[in-house]
């Protein structure tokens, strides 16, 4: 059911693309470099022609101003590379909790160390989402391609140690292929068990495989359906790539949605400029005059099931009944988005 201010925003979206509430995520490519080359990765070498690199302080510093200014809910240090490669990392986290801005990241926890999770903390990272697809090793396998190394969470276990008992939030997100957890309630139930009692972790979170829109596993989709749902991937967002160039879509790795270069184009001029607003009354009209990408995208017809187990519910209840739990919430959010879609 949506509330009066929802149903208000999307109004106006719909009649002129124009976005009534503030952006609920910024994200700011701190890095496009990554150290794997994951399979099923749209942003890897093989599906994204963009020149890889690191962004430049000043232009992070310019950031920092417009994001004040558009009070986004989040934002993110995360987009189609690996964060902690950027050696001015926790830097970055700083200069934006210093100015009251809610800041998280998402790693695949090779890089993370003692150390660096301890100054991602004191530097105000409000949330750390560590991408593990360890529930098996066949299930690593196919999301990493390569077997997981034998210490990975030994090591991951020791840095978020350093997040216990501070209000902060440490995640594990595991992509599960469901034909691979031939073990159902006892794999997961180990999984769990792991992470769960691991000091410093808050949550474990299941979610499905999602295509990228320039590529597509047919075989690890649960389902898709049968007409496309309204995008609302860049509804309420805008993505800065490492070298400045601004995007509105989160999977767009190759910029084709470009709508300027900061600092020359302001964020806060384009989060409700001709350009964005233009793409917005497009979405949600599903209209036939989409841009390419929009048109040959998959995202808006499978929605990605997910469930987030906490300690405390882990710590109540049994590895079966979890298991039953997180069945019926993979349910649950798949008909939430079947029939969500309302104006």
């Amino acid at each position: 059911m949506l509330t009066t201010s929802e149903y208000l925003s999307r109004a106006f979206a719909y009649l002129n693309g124009y976005q009534l509430r503030r952006p609920t995520c910024l994200v700011f490519e701190s890095s496009s470099q990554c150290q794997l080359n994951c399979e099923i990765c749209g942003a890897t070498p093989s599906y994204c022609s963009r020149r890889r690199g690191l962004m430049e302080w000043d232009l992070f510093q310019h950031l920092v101003d417009q994001a004040v200014r558009l009070r986004p809910e989040r934002v993110c240090l995360h987009a189609f590379g690996e964060p902690l490669l950027h050696p001015r990392i926790v830097d970055m986290v700083e200069a934006l909790a210093r100015r009251g801005l809610a800041v998280e990241m998402v790693t695949n926890g090779n890089l993370l160390t003692p150390a660096l999770a301890r100054a991602l903390r004191q530097a105000g990272l409000f949330e750390l989402g560590i991408s593990h697809p360890n529930l098996s090793p066949e299930n690593y396998q196919l999301c990493r391609g390569v077997p997981p190394p034998p210490d990975l969470d030994a090591r991951i276990a020791a840095a978020v140690a350093e997040w216990e008992g501070h209000n902060r939030l440490v995640s594990v997100r595991c992509l599960t292929i469901r034909k691979l957890q031939s073990k159902g309630a006892r794999e997961l139930g180990v999984f769990l068990d792991r992470w769960l009692t691991t000091p410093g972790v808050g949550v474990v979170a299941f979610h499905g495989y999602l295509p990228w829109p320039k590529h597509v596993c047919p075989e690890l989709l649960d389902f898709m359906l049968a007409k496309r749902r309204r995008c609302q991937v860049g509804m309420r967002s805008l993505s800065v790539l490492w070298d400045g160039v601004i995007t509105p879509c989160s999977y767009d790795v190759d910029a084709q949605l470009a709508l300027g270069r900061a600092p020359e184009i302001s964020l806060v001029e384009l989060y409700n400029g001709d350009a964005l607003c233009d793409l917005r009354k497009h979405w949600m009209r599903r209209s036939r005059c989409l841009p390419e990408l929009c048109r040959r995208c998959l995202v808006p017809r499978c929605p990605a099931p997910a469930a987030w187990i906490g300690r405390h519910e882990w710590s109540q209840k049994s590895a079966k009944q979890v298991w039953l739990d997180v069945t019926a919430k993979l349910t649950l959010r798949q008909n939430k988005d079947i029939h969500g879609d309302r104006l």
